[in-house]
């Protein structure tokens, strides 16, 4: 369809140009002829009938148009019309050229349009319709009585139109295969370029669908991202937590544990201030027990507002705490510490709160709930670890200590003695152990029984106890028999303690019931490095002072050997 309706207006275009440019050439011609010979003019005739054949043209393009009618026949017949008409004007002088020129065009046009069956069959036909418009030409001039117009040449004319004829043929014939064989290259071109084109949209499909995948797999891989990092997150708080309950298992000293705890904290959470608090029982407040805080000002800040009732609570009711924009008035312990967020866990077992852990950042939105949940399984541990030492301590009390008395054991005393000596000799420092035993204790137990010498004994420890330096260590070394080890001790300052003591359990009457009754104790000194240079030599030497205070009558005090003038003297 297209294509016809493009034939019919390249015909028209040619036709009207072909009228056009005769009316140019037939007015040229008018006006090189003198006016006074203006009827020998062409122009007249020619004008005429020019203007008829443009208004039949116009009128066939706009309502006879070939597009209308799909019969090759109706083509042919329109066909043979314009080949008559173009042809009648051969015979016009000036126009004779224009002519073939429309008519080559006008059958090239159809052979490409309508195919070369129809192109040869109107080059063909071109051929009895240029005789016929030369028959017509003639008659009509004949009727016309023009005798300007020359005299048309039948044997001549014949022989043109033939060689015209063979020529229309050879050059339609020529002109429709290049042009089949471009029209054939187009089509191969276009077939190429449908295929291109179907290879090209499934490209896109296929690169669609693999983009499609590429961000599914984008959006996978960053998913597994996410929960790769959410379990190397996990994988370190579990090794974090592991070594903590290695560490804290095998830790037994208080101090040394809190310490590893609060270093482990402010490495795993990576934050400003960390700071372990532990409730004192005795006073029923909170201490600050270690922190990394270094500066005095802070440091003060915190430890005079530690026991603000915000913390408290949280001890009390077990209960943490994550607070990512705080409020200095809550928590005065941060005022002028530059202090935005904070996590406050509980240090608490199952029958004892020991205290809490605290963690600060000069930042908000500092921490999560993740953060949350690793401090208290932290704290929880701790919990655990604390209270294994309290198991622990309360145990090795056990094993250190005399049932009946409270006062340390003979192996206890044997190994702080040996730790004493090591101290005392890397140190350059001296030590005194006083060795003592009740008077005449065996007769208390014979005439009041075996309890009230329990009494006597407890009683005697416990004078002793309260009249004994911190750093003193009281044990009971069999029977009624004691010992007591002074660090950073003279012989001469010892002398004087142990006189002191001496006269304290005097003085000391013991009740039970009706029974009322004072003892007296005798005590034998030895002092390192004067009289002795290691542990057995040093009891050696106390125990024979003992036994020259109970030869002296009882109930005094007397040093080793070499120091005997020293009794004197004092």
């Amino acid at each position: 369809m297209v294509k016809r309706y493009q034939f019919e207006e390249i015909r028209l275009y040619a036709i009207l140009s072909f009228i056009f440019m005769s009316l140019i050439y037939s007015g040229i011609s008018f006006f090189y002829i003198p006016i006074h010979n203006y009827e020998y003019s062409q122009f007249p005739f020619v004008f005429k009938n020019f203007v008829f054949f443009s208004t039949w043209n116009l009128i066939r393009y706009y309502h006879f148009n070939t597009v209308k009618y799909k019969n090759n026949w109706v083509f042919l017949i329109y066909g043979c019309i314009d080949l008559f008409t173009v042809s009648f004007y051969f015979g016009i002088p000036t126009l004779d050229q224009g002519g073939k020129i429309v008519i080559l065009f006008l059958l090239i046009i159809a052979s490409i349009y309508r195919g070369r069956k129809i192109g040869l069959t109107l080059t063909l036909l071109w051929f009895p319709m240029k005789m016929a418009s030369d028959f017509i030409f003639m008659r009509l001039l004949r009727d016309l009585g023009r005798p300007d117009f020359p005299k048309i040449m039948i044997s001549e004319n014949i022989i043109d139109a033939l060689y015209f004829q063979i020529m229309l043929v050879i050059l339609v014939f020529i002109t429709e295969v290049i042009y089949r064989q471009i029209s054939d290259k187009e089509k191969e071109n276009k077939r190429l370029l449908d295929e291109i084109e179907y290879q090209y949209k499934e490209l896109n499909a296929a690169h669609d669908e693999i983009e499609g995948k590429n961000n599914k797999l984008k959006d996978a891989n960053s998913n597994l991202e996410a929960l790769n990092s959410k379990l190397v997150h996990r994988i370190a708080e579990l090794f974090t937590l592991q070594q903590v309950s290695k560490a804290i298992g095998s830790l037994l000293n208080i101090h040394e544990l809190m310490n590893y705890v609060n270093d482990i904290t402010l490495g795993v959470m990576g934050v400003k201030d960390s700071t372990i608090i532990l409730f004192n029982e005795k006073t029923s407040e909170l201490e600050v027990h270690t922190t990394n805080i270094t500066d005095k000002e802070a440091y003060a800040t915190l430890c005079n507002n530690i026991n603000c009732p915000e913390l408290l609570s949280i001890l009390e009711g077990e209960t943490a705490i994550l607070d990512n924009n705080i409020d200095s008035n809550r928590f005065c312990f941060t005022v002028g510490r530059d202090i935005k967020s904070l996590i406050c866990v509980p240090i608490v077992s199952k029958s004892k709160k020991f205290g809490l852990i605290l963690i600060e950042q000069n930042f908000e939105n500092a921490f999560d709930i993740d953060n949350l949940k690793l401090l208290t399984v932290i704290a929880q541990q701790v919990g655990i670890a604390m209270e294994n030492v309290d198991l622990y301590h309360k145990m090795h009390e056990l094993a250190v200590r005399d049932n009946l008395t409270g006062a340390y054991n003979r192996l206890y005393f044997h190994e702080r003695l040996q730790e004493e000596l090591v101290n005392a000799k890397n140190e350059c420092y001296e030590l005194s152990v006083a060795m003592f035993d009740i008077d005449h204790f065996k007769k208390f137990n014979d005439t009041y029984g075996h309890l009230f010498g329990d009494k006597v004994l407890k009683t005697v420890t416990e004078v002793m106890d309260q009249s004994i330096r911190s750093k003193d260590v009281i044990a009971r070394f069999g029977g009624e028999e004691f010992i007591i080890l002074f660090p950073y001790t003279s012989l001469a300052k010892a002398y004087k303690i142990v006189e002191r003591l001496r006269e304290k359990i005097a003085s000391t009457n013991i009740t039970d019931g009706s029974v009322c009754v004072s003892v007296t104790a005798s005590f034998g000194i030895a002092s390192f490095p004067q009289n002795a240079s290691n542990a057995m030599e040093l009891l050696k030497k106390a125990d024979d002072a003992l036994y020259k205070a109970k030869d002296s009558g009882r109930n005094c005090v007397r040093t080793s050997d070499e120091y005997n003038h020293l009794n004197e003297e004092l």
